[in-house]
């Protein structure tokens, strides 16, 4: 699967998306919701699924979540939030989030979900006909470690 993982931690983020990687989905990573956001709007159905950290510098992951729904993005999104209380599960799922996850996770809980919910890694419209993200090269397995 294509996955946008969102983590202002730098070592969280390489260590997501180095287990996600090695178990072969195609991750990209982006340190801030506003980040995440701009990636979506260059190409709405790039990602099968969006993990979001919830508290974030520059945009947070419930905020992050409301802007990628409004744009029409239909991707699995998960909240991971270090604060597993009802109302910051709520914040997220009222944002839009499929589902929300406490931090840490195991990466097995992650894939359950996607299993569960039917994310194949496949969009009708993905992979093969989509357009690449602008700093996306021909090699399909990257990680992108952005910063602000």
């Amino acid at each position: 699967a294509r996955i946008l993982a969102v983590d202002d931690s730098l070592s969280n983020l390489k260590l997501l998306t180095r287990m996600l990687t090695n178990r072969g989905h195609h991750c990209i990573g982006a340190s801030n919701g506003e980040e995440a956001v701009n990636l979506v709007e260059q190409n709405i159905s790039a990602f099968d699924s969006i993990l979001l950290d919830f508290e974030m510098p520059v945009m947070n992951g419930p905020t992050a979540c409301a802007h990628i729904r409004k744009l029409g993005c239909s991707a699995f999104i998960v909240g991971i939030t270090g604060n597993v209380l009802p109302e910051d599960v709520a914040r997220f799922k009222e944002a839009g989030a499929n589902a929300v996850l406490p931090k840490p996770f195991k990466l097995a809980s992650l894939e359950q979900l996607w299993s569960e919910y039917g994310v194949t890694g496949r969009h009708p419209d993905s992979y093969d006909a989509r357009e690449p993200l602008a700093d996306e090269p021909s090699s399909s397995r990257r990680v992108v470690f952005t910063s602000s």
